[in-house]
């Protein structure tokens, strides 16, 4: 179980799995501002037929790609109730499908492309405002008063 946790600024992907992790299940995250795409899915596809569950997620990028690769051997994977934005303006690609072409596929059938209303993702602020769509989805706010850096109790304070 992945959830509740803001992951932004990665080098490879804020979300990297592979093909073969059945019964993870990741949601109600934050996934922002990866370096080469939002997601990396890679590996063998081995013999499973699902791969995993990603509900309920926010994906958020602006000088990138949603995924870091153009194409998976397969589409095994639970996938809905996500959100979805380009901040940089492009219009999203699913790999190298349309939105209506991936949902398709059995994927996001119920997930929307929409601006999470972060109060200022660029400043790593991740909160979401009131009216954000994606409590729509059933996305619950994640506690964010206490991540960061910090010092060990203990620890002697910077000079």
């Amino acid at each position: 179980m992945v959830e509740y946790n803001v992951v932004h600024h990665g080098q490879r992907g804020s979300l990297v799995f592979n093909h073969n992790d059945l019964g993870n299940i990741i949601q109600n995250n934050i996934f922002a501002f990866a370096r080469s795409g939002q997601m990396f899915r890679y590996g063998d596809t081995g013999e499973l037929d699902q791969t995993g569950v990603l509900y309920r997620n926010i994906f958020y990028w602006k000088d990138d790609k949603l995924f870091s690769r153009d194409a998976w051997p397969n589409y095994d994977i639970v996938m809905d109730y996500n959100l979805y934005y380009d901040a940089g303006g492009r219009p999203v690609k699913f790999l190298t499908f349309t939105f209506q072409q991936w949902k398709e596929k059995g994927l996001d059938k119920h997930s929307i492309i929409a601006d999470p209303l972060f109060a200022d993702p660029d400043k790593g602020d991740f909160s979401l405002k009131p009216e954000s769509p994606a409590f729509k989805l059933g996305f619950k706010p994640i506690d964010l008063s206490g991540v960061g850096p910090r010092l060990r109790p203990g620890s002697p304070s910077p000079k």
